[in-house]
């Protein structure tokens, strides 16, 4: 009496665990974001102008990108600004770590950058006053329906909380 029982339970589970298999589906579904994004501006677009900076955020804007990718960083004044390496060497005159300077004392971008993803290319500013480093809530205020995808640079929880909860912008980011 207990066999036929244990039997069709054992049955139910083999084909259960079958037909999931094949179709995962059944359980989850295909995360669908909200907004396309066929034309994505890495770095704010950054083989047209200076990476990361305002200027190329707007370029990329005016052309139509559907959604920035940029990376984040957290200054000494805790500010979020958006920054891809880990030195400011390469891409200004000044040396060190963005977390070693407050917001107002962080040098400007040189005016002449190298594409680090691009072998013996280069990137000139399209303005004549060096570029200022940006904060993403500059971002947020100046693009407020623009998706971005956030790249945390650092391992550090402060600024995890500071993008994740400061800028109610989650409907349109992903990271």
């Amino acid at each position: 009496m207990l066999l036929p029982v244990i039997s069709a339970l054992f049955t139910g589970y083999v084909i259960a665990s079958y037909v999931l298999a094949r179709k995962p589906q059944l359980l989850h579904t295909v995360k669908r974001f909200p907004f396309p994004a066929l034309h994505i501006s890495h770095r704010g677009g950054a083989a047209e102008n200076i990476e990361n900076s305002k200027e190329a955020f707007t370029f990329a804007h005016a052309v139509g990108t559907q959604m920035f990718e940029l990376d984040c960083q957290l200054t000494k004044d805790l500010q979020v600004v958006v920054f891809h390496d880990q030195s400011l060497e390469r891409c200004t005159e000044g040396s060190g770590s963005i977390s070693e300077y407050s917001y107002d004392n962080l040098p400007r971008y040189k005016q002449k950058l190298d594409l680090n993803f691009v072998p013996d290319t280069f990137c000139e500013n399209s303005c004549d006053q060096p570029c200022q480093i940006v904060r993403l809530s500059d971002l947020f205020e100046t693009f407020p329906t623009v998706p971005i995808n956030i790249d945390i640079k650092i391992d550090d929880d402060r600024l995890v909380e500071a993008v994740s909860f400061s800028h109610h912008f989650s409907f349109i980011c992903c990271w």
